[in-house]
């Protein structure tokens, strides 16, 4: 960097961009890299549950058991606590700098979250009504009164949101536990024959649904706000800005990364590896909502570990052609999301084959890291020739109040 780096500290765009003074725009690439992780994670809960994948029977190993129990240790829970907390931090960008309070920089904070629920609304009605991006939108109009307050008083705010829903799960697990043996959910017909019946039927399924996902969505609200705090709080501390050097590649890095993947694992495993036993064998069923409560604090420790060992393989030198597409991905994370809802929505549902019920657990995964890869490998040829995804682009124009390209 030049002089004048040296002398202005850097300032940061309304998209996140951390740019010098008289250079061109830079990415902070950890939260890209993160974001582009993030989706993987995202991806392969999603298609369980858009696709109603089956998770074979309690007590009888087989691949798809085995891949429920992977997919519930190491992924459910997970990453959408990574987007939250990449959610907060990218808030602190967005609400910090001469962007945030110059002309017309009040109002873009709002917008975005108007285009998000928009954007959310939509998804949910076409494609997946377990979407994330409406919650999103309303949290972040809670988060953003709380810019303004110290990263200390965020973090204590932050950990006990933690602890009241998780005592709040525990609670309900408790009374689920003593309500005595339960049997396990299964995909009505109706609903399987409706996501077969074509794109009317498929919408219509989704219609049927919303209500539970809704609803879904306000029980883990609390967790959710949680993560974005803890975000927030760490992008007011610049946490994801630094540089760790790395032969070519320059990788932003994360503080003590190494001894977070080893707290995270100690702490995140036993927990997360209770919740997916609890969910899917072979301890019964009613013991699925205490293995959740589990959940609520072992996630957080998991995600954060898990998102280290990514940073920490990205920074070797063998590991820069990968964090260039996961960052690649990541800057076009919001268009991959509901790309890869419209590609499971060809594989399992009425707007295409239709395989809703009918795909298992193993093949899913298998299909997942298939999708996950081909995105990789385009996300740098699209950024080459557009320099964002679509749905960035839409949300970009409507933040900062224009009606055309």
């Amino acid at each position: 960097m030049g002089s004048a780096s040296r002398t202005r500290p850097p300032k940061v765009s309304a998209e996140g961009l951390q740019t010098a003074p008289a250079t061109p725009e830079v990415r902070i690439r950890t939260l890209d890299i993160l974001r582009g992780f993030a989706l993987l994670g995202i991806l392969v809960v999603n298609a369980r549950v858009l696709g109603a994948v089956p998770d074979g029977e309690r007590g009888e190993w087989s691949a798809d058991l085995l891949s429920a129990l992977l997919v519930g240790t190491l992924i459910e829970s997970k990453f959408y606590l990574l987007f939250s907390f990449l959610f907060g931090y990218s808030t602190a960008l967005l609400t910090r700098g001469p962007q945030a309070s110059g002309r017309g920089g009040a109002a873009r904070y709002p917008r975005r979250l108007a285009a998000l629920l928009v954007l959310g609304a939509g998804h949910a009605l076409l494609l997946f009504p377990g979407d994330i991006l409406t919650l999103y939108a309303v949290l972040g109009l809670l988060l953003h009164p709380l810019r303004r307050l110290r990263p200390h008083t965020l973090c204590r705010i932050g950990c006990g949101l933690l602890v009241f829903f998780f005592l709040l799960m525990v609670a309900y697990g408790l009374a689920t536990l003593g309500a005595g043996p339960q049997t396990e959910g299964t995909p009505s017909g109706e609903l399987a024959d409706l996501y077969r019946a074509g794109p009317v039927g498929t919408v219509t399924a989704h219609l049927a649904q919303l209500p539970l996902f809704m609803a879904g969505n306000a029980m883990f609200a609390p967790h959710v706000l949680a993560a974005m705090i803890l975000g927030l709080a760490a992008g007011k501390s610049s946490l994801l800005e630094g540089k760790l050097p790395t032969g070519d590649l320059a990788v932003p890095g994360l503080p003590g990364a190494r001894r977070i993947v080893v707290a995270g694992l100690v702490v995140g495993l036993p927990g997360s590896g209770f919740m997916a036993v609890g969910a899917y064998g072979p301890l019964p069923p009613e013991w699925s909502v205490l293995g959740r409560a589990a959940g609520v604090l072992s996630a957080p420790a998991l995600t954060a570990a898990l998102g280290s060992l990514v940073l920490i393989a990205i920074s070797r030198r063998s590991g820069s052609r990968t964090g260039t597409m996961l960052s690649d991905a990541g800057r076009m994370a919001l268009t991959h999301y509901l790309c890869q809802s419209l590609v499971l929505c060809l594989v399992f549902t009425g707007y295409g084959l239709g395989l809703y019920g009918r795909v298992g657990g193993a093949v899913a995964l298998v299909g997942c890291l298939s999708l996950f890869t081909a995105q990789l490998l385009l996300s740098g040829p699209v950024l080459r020739r557009w320099g964002r995804g679509p749905a960035e682009a839409l949300v970009r124009l409507v933040s900062q109040g224009r009606t055309r390209m």
